[in-house]
């Protein structure tokens, strides 16, 4: 995503939004959240990627959310990050940085399974 790219994305934080388009990630909770494509998207990506984020050094774990982020940034329509104003029913866009700490989260979730599955795989490989 180049600066111009960036500061449209951080301008629409302003812009209400009536209607997420298919691509948009909502944030919140919830099954109509769940559901929607974008989401599952997202959730795909968090999927693909989350084996390898865990096993990465922890200087390396950004480079997996911003991965992510840009990945639905730049669908063809873009993608939004949005999160629901319940005072005007409208969405808005949540912004690069904010995105990136909820990609990161989501990356986490599930991690200390992964990663006490890869440790026991460990030990058993110095024992057999």
């Amino acid at each position: 995503m180049d600066l111009q790219e960036s500061l449209n994305a951080e301008e629409q934080q302003i812009v209400g939004i009536a209607d997420p388009c298919s691509n948009d990630v909502l944030c919140g909770r919830g099954k109509n959240v769940n559901k929607h494509p974008g989401n599952q998207f997202f959730q795909s990506l968090v999927k693909s990627m989350r084996v390898e984020y865990v096993c990465s050094q922890k200087r390396d774990k950004p480079k997996f959310a911003k991965r992510i982020v840009n990945n639905i940034r730049n669908l063809d329509p873009p993608g939004r990050f949005l999160k629901l104003d319940t005072n005007t029913g409208l969405w808005y866009d949540i912004g690069n940085k904010k995105a990136t700490s909820k990609t990161r989260q989501a990356l986490r979730e599930g991690a200390p399974e992964l990663e006490g599955k890869r440790s026991t795989q460990n030990s058993n490989a110095l024992y057999n």
